[in-house]
């Protein structure tokens, strides 16, 4: 599995396409991927995490350090979101490979809960 490590001032679109192996210049499948990072992030807003209102990103020029300022939750919230995508735009076609990817989803929602959860007297952004 690849960590994925991002500077707060860099392209959400960007960074999910070369996470996913997409050249960020190839725009031919950006309608399909800011669709599946939109619906991912309201599943993180719905976890209690990010902006008290849903962020959704309209194309390359929306940046990370816009959702959020925290860096730790912003890792897990990144590596959240390339996964999701990942399983929706391109979904394994091995068996062990989606267990495998379901469980590292599963954990980090339960990492960002338990964010949530810690810092819930607060916003986490």
């Amino acid at each position: 599995t690849v960590e994925i490590r991002i500077m707060a001032n860099t392209s959400i679109l960007n960074t999910v396409k070369k996470a996913i192996g997409i050249s960020p210049d190839d725009d031919s499948f950006d309608d399909q991927i800011i669709m599946y990072i939109n619906s991912s992030f309201a599943v993180i807003h719905q976890l209690g995490v990010g902006p008290k209102k849903n962020y959704v990103i309209e194309d390359a020029n929306n940046k990370w350090d816009e959702y959020m300022e925290s860096s730790y939750a912003r890792n897990l919230v990144q590596n959240l979101l390339v996964k999701e995508v990942q399983k929706k735009f391109d979904p394994p076609t091995s068996s062990s490979v989606a267990t495998a990817l379901n469980e590292e989803i599963n954990e980090l929602i339960y990492r960002l809960n338990m964010e949530a959860e810690v810092d819930s007297d607060t916003d986490i952004d």
